[in-house]
């Protein structure tokens, strides 16, 4: 039997099919083992060789992970505070927006009562502008009435007129 290496599977030598000369999918240095293997031992119990910057990528993970752990016990120290004033701020917003639905509501009917009160006057200015038109139309007919009249008939109808205006 030649030298045994760190990365053959010794364990494996005894089987039927465990001396085969195999290359590792993840370092692709050569090792012994059963023919079925794809990686060899130390990448298997060590894991993959890693390069600097994976070590350096590796390295900053932990320290976020460590500080992580602190942050996360602030937080939990803090954590009352902030339910607290979430509270606060949802009754607030609960409020603003009852607030802004009234606002509204009332600007709505607003709204509508100035638009119904623009639509009255519209119609009042209409109204006095008939009446206006009437009473100049009276003027000429009162004017045509009487000036064919005798004076008798005249008189007569001034002191009626007189009597129903009161």
């Amino acid at each position: 039997m030649s030298y045994v290496k760190p990365r053959d599977w010794v364990e494996d030598f005894a089987d039927e099919n465990g001396n085969y000369a195999n290359e590792c999918f993840v370092c692709k240095n050569t090792f012994r083992g059963h023919k079925r293997r794809v990686t060899c031992k130390l990448c298997t119990v060590n894991g993959p060789p890693i390069e600097s910057e994976q070590a350096q990528a590796i390295a900053d993970i932990k320290e976020k992970i460590e500080r992580y752990g602190r942050d996360s016990n602030l937080l939990i120290l803090a954590m009352p505070q902030a339910i607290l004033l979430t509270e606060i701020v949802d009754s607030q917003a609960q409020r603003i927006a009852r607030l802004e639905y009234t606002v509204s509501d009332k600007s709505d009917m607003l709204t509508g009562v100035a638009g119904l009160h623009k639509e009255a006057c519209e119609e009042i200015e209409k109204q006095a502008q008939k009446i206006s038109e009437q009473a100049k139309e009276i003027e000429s007919l009162n004017a045509l009435m009487f000036q064919h009249m005798s004076s008798e008939t005249y008189n007569h109808c001034q002191e009626y007129l007189k009597k129903m205006r009161g």
